[in-house]
């Protein structure tokens, strides 16, 4: 019963994870004399270069040493790329703060998923992990919608108030990561983490397939998320309707979490195939046609917001139904972000220049490039009978 108390201390953790700065990050950079679209890329690949590079260690080493402590390493790198973003005055202050949020990014994603697994199963909850998971996000989404909305509207009075904000929910989730009563169950399964087990754990494909199938539309949506706000401001759309974007994203995604916890046993992994394949290549079709700058902007919400709304219920999935040894559930999860992260960092690199010059060109290949490997994946899913 004691090991209750973390799933509130998770809720804000995962309420910190979020970036209430995400839409004044890349216009604040251009404020910087001598800034430039095309340097929003670089920055962004070098962080996400960073993160793939440090997925794999960081999940083992957290498995191995502990996931409570991997926690609050993260939240001490979140705060310092706050500060590196809020004292920027060049370039290379952006790459320092894209490289601590990337080394956040890597010591959080998959140990926040094992550390509820292990906290669910010292607790001897009655409901299952996949709907416990999804109240937590559902809550945590909910909460990051007002704090989007709030770093929106003081987004008006200077750019900088968006940093601020993010640098106290930060602090927060410092404090809440230190409070966190580590599972018995981890220190169990600490001394058997070989890597001869990771080996094995590599070698399973059904687990790759529907890791990579999962984290693809999220891929692409970090490689254009940089630059799809300067691509609205440039149409037309103002700043406080920009800032709402993430604030209604997370708002909509509380409700697809919410649904899937209500509805677990109803879907499946072949329904939610179909319908990522569809609704992402609406999206892109609505974007790249530009039939108004409003369509677009509710287009990229309900498109982030499905997305993020089932990321808790597939890692959930993941966790309780494929990965065979718990032991490196941590490690093989940060194998799935590794995935996303080097699948971003090189199209952010490779897109930018392309973005500097026709935002449209961009995009449309963004969304022909996914619809080929989600549509690919899909099909060797259905054939090796992955999604039943």
């Amino acid at each position: 019963m004691k090991y209750k108390s973390n799933f509130a201390k998770l809720l804000l953790l995962l309420v910190s994870f979020s970036q209430y700065n995400t839409v004044v990050l890349p216009l604040y950079f251009l404020t910087i004399s001598g800034a430039t679209v095309s340097q929003i890329g670089i920055y962004v690949s070098i962080g996400f270069l960073v993160e793939a590079l440090f997925q794999i260690p960081s999940g083992f080493l957290s498995d191995k040493f502990g996931h409570k402590r991997f926690l609050i390493l993260s939240k001490v790198f979140n705060i310092l790329a706050t500060l590196s973003f809020m004292f920027a005055t060049s370039l290379n202050m952006y790459i320092l703060g894209s490289v601590l949020f990337a080394l956040s990014v890597v010591c959080a994603l998959g140990t926040f998923a094992a550390f509820l697994q292990e906290t669910y199963e010292s607790s001897n909850c009655k409901q299952s992990i996949s709907q416990i998971s999804s109240k937590i996000s559902s809550r945590a989404l909910f909460i990051s919608s007002i704090l989007f909305l709030l770093a929106s509207y003081t987004s008006k009075i200077h750019l900088l108030i968006p940093f601020m904000i993010k640098l106290i929910i930060d602090i927060i989730g410092l404090v809440s990561a230190f409070l966190l009563k580590e599972p018995t169950k981890h220190l169990e399964a600490d001394k058997h983490v070989t890597l001869k087990k990771l080996y094995q754990g590599f070698k399973d494909k059904k687990f790759f397939t529907i890791a990579t199938f999962s984290v693809l539309p999220e891929a692409f949506r970090l490689a254009q998320a940089s630059f799809i706000y300067a691509f609205l401001l440039a149409n037309g759309v103002s700043l406080f309707i920009l800032g709402m974007i993430p604030s209604f994203t997370r708002l909509s995604a509380s409700f697809v979490s919410h649904s899937l916890a209500k509805y677990n046993k109803d879907i499946n992994m072949n329904r939610i195939g179909l319908f990522d394949i569809a609704l992402s290549a609406v999206v892109a079709i609505i974007i790249v046609s530009q039939v108004s700058n409003i369509l677009s902007v509710v287009a990229l919400v309900l498109f982030s917001a499905y997305f993020k709304g089932r990321d808790s219920f597939l890692t959930s999935y993941l966790v309780d139904k494929v990965i065979q040894d718990k032991s490196i559930k941590a490690t093989l999860l940060s194998s799935q972000t590794m995935i996303a992260v080097g699948l971003t960092t090189v199209m952010s690199f490779f897109i930018k220049d392309i973005m500097e010059s026709s935002f449209q060109q961009g995009f449309l290949i963004l969304g022909l490039v996914q619809f080929v490997m989600m549509t690919g994946l899909y099909i060797f899913a259905r054939k090796q009978h992955y999604t039943t």
